[in-house]
């Protein structure tokens, strides 16, 4: 990983934006050098950096115990516009497959009616397209995402300052904070939390029923009682709905065998008397009715011609005769000269005599055959009205009336029949005395029946009855029997829990120590190498040894007859601070991540020599890339040739006592006239 740019936006001392160039330029020289005096904005940065990559997960020197949305609020410039906010901006690349990927995450936030907004934006130029564009996925997995590349463990390894350098020299601080160091790098950090929080979920579970409480166990005992009760009461009501079905089709029986006596005692017909009685009455009032209206027909209109009908037709027919013979007689008149026209015409076509005579006498013979028909004597004489009136009687009248009194006879011949029917029906009804006896024996049948009826009814919906309280005492008891499963379960998972809880701690702890004694080695040749590349003394340290239990650290040196431990207070100031300095670049050597270093106030307490085997020898080969965060004591003006080679980038924070804000120029020299190494 590389840092290729920083940008701060109005955050802690620094007003307004302000962006800091960081790329190396070439590989050998990976320093970007940024002198600052004390509060000028020099562990801002730090804080920037952690900031912008991790967010709330950060260990930031500024936060202290604040909460981090009010560390946020307290990070924006006072001299920020009321809604404005502030931002950080990280700019990196990292190499994934062969794959250069360049990476800009922004956060930004304000202060809002109801807290600090914040807002993550990252932007991803794939292998160096040359455009950087929003990546939303990137952006919504980046605690993830940024986790796998910049451990937020190993941060404290690649981005420290000199309080930390100092508390690992100091020997009754080093065992604590290498512990931390050496349990971060290996993940062990992650073990000691899980057997914290499993120590939690041990005193959680302790405090859990460790048996099954008692009214849990009486409440499944009450409940199975209910049931058996539910269930008898629910057998003896099935037992009456089967004896009352037995008595009701025992009812149903004797009442159908008193419904045959009954009809054979003729109990129908006496049911029926009164409708018989009345249906006889009705019926002999239709008859009355009808011989009225056959009266009223016959007596009025044409209907009394029906009886001389076919006189009445012949007269008719000798009528129209009569008219038929006048226009024989004008036909004979006109038949002679008809007769010469045709006979005219027949000799004309060539016909011979004979011929002509015999159609002659045909002709002659037809005319005299007309004229003796129409001599012949009339019989009737009527006028061409009445004619006409007595057919229109015959054809229309005549007819309809003959229609009319016969659908009244037939319908007086039918209820002269219903009636006769209904006559014989009554003859036929019992007298009352002789059915009386058998209706009350039938009477009293049906009573049963419905008797019989009702108590089935009874009995069927105390059986339902029964039935809901069975399901519901069985509801219950289910209830009852799930309770004191899961009550009995928390019992046995507690156990359970318990026992694996303390085997998982016994385990962790094992590999704890394996985890750390497999690593131990590779890190202790680590730091004995960067201590010896620090150390003035070269042959001072002849082996480091820490200790996988308490993590204090043994120094061996040689001696003529062969090693002897050197405690570390031996050391000098000086030289404790540069074996702490070799622990952290150890320690970051053995983590196997290739991630800048940021260092702050370095050289505080090292003397000339031991400084100039830290500038020399450690600031240029820490990493790829280093940030060092000086003061005018440290890395002086006079010292910075010694690193001159190695500087990429040259800063200078300057603080406005007016404006209460620090503003940065290119360049590092405490006095003016000597800034000569610019970058």
């Amino acid at each position: 990983m590389i840092f290729d740019e920083l940008t701060l936006h109005n955050f802690g001392v620094f007003s307004g934006t302000h962006t800091l160039t960081l790329t190396p330029p070439a590989s050998d020289r990976p320093v970007v050098l940024i002198g600052g005096l004390n509060g000028c904005g020099k562990t801002t940065l730090l804080d920037a950096i952690q900031l912008a990559l991790f967010g709330s997960r950060a260990r930031l020197a500024g936060r202290g115990r604040d909460g981090y949305e009010r560390y946020l609020a307290g990070q924006i410039h006072r001299s920020c516009p009321a809604g404005e906010g502030a931002a950080v901006e990280l700019e990196f690349r990292i190499t994934r497959e062969d794959r250069v990927i360049r990476i800009r995450v922004c956060r930004s936030w304000h202060v809002t009616g109801s807290g600090t907004a914040e807002k993550v934006r990252v932007l991803c130029d794939d292998n160096l397209a040359g455009v950087l564009a929003p990546d939303d996925a990137l952006t919504a997995d980046w605690a993830d995402r940024v986790e796998a590349w910049v451990p937020a463990r190993l941060a404290p390894l690649f981005f420290f300052d000199g309080e930390q350098i100092q508390a690992l020299s100091d020997p009754a601080m080093a065992q604590q904070v290498l512990r931390t160091a050496i349990h971060g790098l290996l993940g062990v950090d992650l073990t000691d939390q899980l057997v914290a929080d499993l120590k939690v979920v041990e005193a959680r579970t302790r405090k859990r029923d460790q048996e099954v409480p008692p009214h849990v166990t009486t409440l499944k005992a009450t409940r199975d009682a209910d049931a058996v009760t539910a269930h008898a009461e629910h057998a003896r009501a099935s037992g009456a709905v089967k004896a009352a079905q037995a008595r009701l089709t025992k009812a149903r029986e004797d009442a159908d065998k008193a419904d045959e006596a009954y009809r054979i005692a003729g109990g129908d017909l006496w049911e029926q008397r009164r409708a018989l009685e009345h249906a006889l009455a009705t019926a002999k009032d239709r008859i009355r009715q009808a011989e009225d209206d056959m009266r009223e027909v016959i007596t009025g209109g044409c209907a009394p011609l029906l009886l001389a009908s076919e006189l009445l037709a012949e007269v008719v027919e000798r009528a129209e005769a009569e008219t038929d013979g006048d226009r024989q007689r004008v036909l004979a008149d006109a038949l002679p000269e008809r007769d010469r026209a045709v006979l005219a015409e027949l000799a004309g076509n060539g016909l011979t005599r004979a011929t002509l005579e015999q159609v002659r006498a045909v002709l002659d013979a037809d005319t005299q055959a007309r004229r003796e028909s129409a001599r012949s004597e009339a019989i009737v004489a009527l006028s061409p009205y009445a004619t006409a009136q007595a057919r229109r009687l015959l054809d229309t009248e005549l007819p309809v009336a003959n229609k009319t009194v016969t659908g009244l006879v037939a319908a007086h011949t039918g209820l002269m029949e219903e009636a006769s029917t209904l006559e014989r029906r009554l003859a036929s009804v019992p007298n009352p005395e002789s059915i009386q006896q058998v209706a009350d024996d039938r009477k009293q049948a049906h009573a049963a029946v419905e008797a019989a009826t009702r108590e089935l009814a009874q009995a069927e919906e105390d059986e339902r009855r029964t039935a809901r309280e069975t399901e519901r005492a069985e509801r219950l008891r289910a209830d009852a029997y799930k309770e004191y499963a899961e009550a009995w379960a928390g019992v046995e998972d507690a156990r359970r829990i318990l026992a694996y809880s303390k085997k998982s701690r016994e385990t962790l702890a094992k590999y704890r120590t394996r985890l750390i004694q497999h690593h131990i080695g590779r890190i202790q040749g680590e730091v004995l190498a960067c201590l010896r590349a620090l150390l003035r003394k070269t042959d001072l340290v002849s082996d480091v040894t820490i200790d996988v239990e308490t993590f204090a650290v043994t120094l061996q040196t040689r001696t003529g007859a062969g090693t002897r431990s050197l405690p570390a207070h031996k050391l000098s100031a000086g030289e404790r601070e540069l074996l702490a300095v070799s622990l952290l670049w150890g320690l970051a050597r053995a983590s196997r991540h290739q991630l800048p270093v940021v260092i702050d106030t370095p050289l505080a307490r090292l003397d000339g020599p031991h400084r100039t085997h830290l500038i020399e020898r450690y600031f240029p080969a820490a990493a790829r890339q280093v940030l060092l965060l000086s003061t005018d004591k440290e890395i002086t003006d006079a010292e910075v040739p010694l690193l001159a080679e190695h500087i990429g980038h040259t800063y200078q924070l300057e603080f406005d006592m007016a404006t209460a804000s620090t503003t940065i120029r290119t360049g590092y020299a405490w006095h003016a006239e000597e800034a000569t190494h610019a970058r």
